[in-house]
């Protein structure tokens, strides 16, 4: 919501100064970055950022990078 807002503003920010390009293109370039995340969840800083990468337990498997949640629901046949 807020990366939303965000967006809006910053393009019409970039709308109000075009005949300005020092500082429309950065704030167009901001104003699609925003849009992106707000519109998908997912960051465009993610690009820039390392990979994560978990150490081997004890057993030498890596760990698993989501939790695995069972329901009880989910199983056949039991109620």
């Amino acid at each position: 919501m807020l990366a939303g807002l965000g967006s809006v503003f910053l393009g019409a920010f970039a709308i109000g100064v075009l005949d300005q390009p020092w500082a429309a293109i950065p704030a167009g370039g901001a104003a699609g970055m925003f849009a992106v995340g707000a519109l998908t969840g997912w960051c465009p800083a993610q690009l820039l950022a390392p990979p994560v990468v978990s150490p081997p337990n004890a057993i030498g498997y890596a760990e698993a990078r989501r939790p695995i949640v069972i329901h009880s629901s989910s199983r056949k046949g039991e109620s």
